[in-house]
């Protein structure tokens, strides 16, 4: 059963960055991802509404909503779908695996949970790998500035991402369920960067 989900796991994220690659196109990127968040809060607000699983949200669970919706379904968004045009999509992949490290750190730092040993010696060798992939091209002056930039720009969506997942934890402490919350929140992101555009 552990062998099966890993590797569902492996698959649906594993896809997902291709198909982030294969999104990039004419259409501007906000504009991209607009449409892919406009539409699937559509979809997630039609099928809660149907099965009467849409939860009531408060002011103060919808500034939450509002500020997951701008880490989780906009910021990070742009900032991965903006590297991969420097990067390789596999590489932004890698650089979002430290995310679960970022989790954990921030975990700490805003609700005082304890970080496991063999999280952060775990983290700690994702991190050396990390280094490890991009040390030639860092260390010999060959890294081009378009690398640096995508570079740069992965690990601020995954930072973004994990500061999402902690607004998440939050909503969830008060009683929300994450569709619920994900629901507002890729409506929130998407109307931003409709905004934007």
């Amino acid at each position: 059963m552990n062998l099966s989900l890993y590797l569902l796991t492996v698959l649906i994220w594993g896809t997902t960055w291709i198909a982030l690659k294969w999104q990039l196109g004419d259409v501007a990127i906000p504009v991209s991802i607009v449409y892919r968040f406009g539409f699937a809060a559509l979809v997630l607000f039609v099928i809660l509404l149907l099965s009467g699983r849409l939860q009531k949200v408060n002011r103060r669970g919808q500034l939450l909503c509002l500020a997951q919706g701008l880490c989780l379904f906009c910021v990070n968004f742009m900032c991965f779908y903006t590297a991969s045009q420097w990067i390789p999509s596999g590489l932004i992949a890698v650089v979002f695996s430290t995310s679960t490290l970022w989790n954990a750190l921030n975990a700490r730092l805003f609700f005082r949970q304890k970080v496991a040993r063999n999280v952060l010696a775990g983290g700690g060798l994702g991190l050396i790998g990390l280094a490890c992939m991009f040390w030639p091209e860092l260390s010999g002056h060959t890294a081009s500035h378009e690398t640096l930039i995508g570079l740069g720009l992965a690990l601020l969506g995954t930072l973004c991402f994990s500061a999402g997942n902690m607004l998440s934890s939050l909503q969830q402490k008060a009683g929300l369920r994450p569709l619920t919350t994900n629901a507002w929140g890729m409506l929130y992101g998407a109307t931003m960067l409709a905004v934007y555009c």
